[in-house]
């Protein structure tokens, strides 16, 4: 409660393309290693150690988290995680914060970046698949950054789709049907636990930009092959879509940019092509949302005491 009381949807948006540019920049002194996984296959869940050291950003955070797909029939959430902060200067720790709201609202803000510069100016459907943690922070963070005449959410149980809706005062029209839901969408969020493709190219409108959230393992996949090598794709970060994105990974595409060279102006998209940003979530947009959430609160208890 006090990280979602401090964190305001426009900063973190901010701050996370800040933290994207210097990541795609070769100057900036960042060290970000392919983050750690281990596998866990009597539940076909994931556990994660993403470290992180931005000079620029004064960040030296590690992040452990843990996706647990079966959690949704527990009625839990996916996605626990917490980071660790470290001062630059002497390696003190500073904190250990709650992750998960973080997790979920640094990935929206990523998508809210690449969404920016990749989609089209004339967009006014937005489209949800997926109903859980993911799809609630991209619905909240979409909402608050762009303008949109409809917005959609799909789910496979339709009781999710409305309770999502409701929760997050929102106007949405409900599908259970992705190829219903997704015709003619402008923006399409993918946060789902597919492990084979349940969005296909075919239905997918020319121009339209997909922002696929939900597959950051290399045997899980939410798009299909022909999505993925038709659209131009463009990743967080070139070095882990080759290694852990199922989507870029099991349908041999290539990847055009990194979103942080996009942002920086050092490439240009055509917008009036069908473009996909890969998110594998970075270590850091985690280092900047810690350091962002860390300063907040300081400031804030200096205030009241």
């Amino acid at each position: 409660k006090t990280v979602q009381s401090l964190l305001n949807v426009r900063q973190l948006v901010d701050i996370v393309e800040k933290g994207l540019i210097n990541f795609s920049t070769p100057s900036a002194t960042i060290v970000q290693p392919i983050r750690t996984v281990v596998e866990i296959p009597s539940q076909s869940a994931h556990f994660f150690n993403m470290p992180c050291y931005s000079e620029q950003d004064r960040a030296l955070t590690t992040k452990l988290a843990c996706l647990f797909p079966n959690n949704c029939n527990l009625g839990l959430p996916t996605i626990h995680a917490v980071i660790l902060l470290f001062d630059c200067d002497t390696g003190v720790p500073q904190a250990i914060i709650d992750a998960d709201y973080i997790t979920e609202m640094r990935t929206a803000a990523a998508s809210a970046v690449a969404t920016k510069y990749l989609v089209n100016q004339n967009c006014k459907i937005l489209c949800i698949i997926g109903s859980g943690a993911q799809a609630r922070s991209h619905l909240i963070v979409m909402k608050e950054i762009f303008q949109f005449s409809q917005i959609r959410i799909c789910s496979r149980t339709k009781a999710n789709a409305e309770k999502l809706a409701n929760s997050t005062n929102t106007q949405a029209v409900i599908y259970d049907c992705v190829q219903d839901a997704v015709q003619d969408a402008d923006v399409i969020c993918t946060a789902t636990n597919a492990v084979e493709p349940i969005l296909c190219g075919k239905w997918v409108k020319q121009g339209a930009h997909i922002n696929a959230v939900g597959a950051c393992t290399p045997q899980r996949r939410e798009l299909d092959s022909q999505l993925m090598q038709n659209a131009i794709v463009v990743a967080d970060s070139r070095e882990s879509a080759a290694t852990e994105a199922g989507d870029v990974i099991l349908s041999n595409a290539s990847v055009y940019a990194e979103v942080g060279d996009i942002a920086a102006g050092k490439v240009t998209i055509d917008t009036n092509q069908t473009t996909v940003f890969e998110s594998l979530g970075l270590a850091i947009e985690d280092a900047v949302s810690a350091r962002l959430i860390y300063d907040l609160y300081k400031t804030h208890e200096a205030k009241i005491s």
